[in-house]
């Protein structure tokens, strides 16, 4: 009969407990991170009365159908927009048919998602058959909200957007 040695190698020296420690300690480091981050980040919550906007959710789908039914067009040109650079931004608004829509009050709501510091809005006003023309400045580079909002008479539609803002440099 051969004799085996009998090997005593303790536990922690094994492959296998070594490579459980291992992922126990990548899974452990990667939640402090995530931790870390939630703390420090931002909320994201920046509306004051979010609880009555909720509650007002119906109201909300119906003028969403009264929209689709209007079948406006209203197209926001804003492109290639820096930091502390004023911009020259073109809204057109047409009825289903494709006239040109005159006569309308049309406003830019501009939203900047984690701060409301910076939340500001601009008047456009009429240049032509349906093209309303504002100047717009965004204060600080990153990703805005926009609310184009344009009303006549009792009718009132609007359209939402993000969009980028960057540096001079970019």
């Amino acid at each position: 009969m051969t004799e085996q040695k009998e090997r005593n190698i303790p536990a922690w020296k094994s492959p296998f407990v070594i490579g459980w420690f291992a992922i126990l300690a990548v899974v452990l480091m990667v939640n402090v991170f995530m931790i870390s981050l939630a703390f420090s980040g931002f909320s994201g919550l920046v509306i004051e009365d979010f609880y009555e906007k909720g509650k007002n959710y119906g109201t909300t789908i119906e003028k969403n159908k009264r929209m689709d039914e209007m079948g406006w067009d209203l197209k926001v040109d804003l492109q290639n927009l820096k930091k502390d650079v004023a911009h020259e931004s073109f809204i057109t608004l047409k009825d289903k048919t494709g006239t040109p829509i005159d006569g309308a009050k049309v406003t830019l709501f501009i939203y900047r998602p984690s701060n409301k510091a910076y939340d500001f809005s601009v008047e456009y006003k009429p240049v032509g058959a349906g093209v309303y023309q504002a100047q717009v400045r965004f204060p600080i580079k990153g990703i805005w909200d926009t609310i184009a909002v344009a009303e006549k008479g009792d009718d009132v539609f609007e359209i939402g957007r993000r969009v980028y803002v960057g540096m001079l440099n970019e």
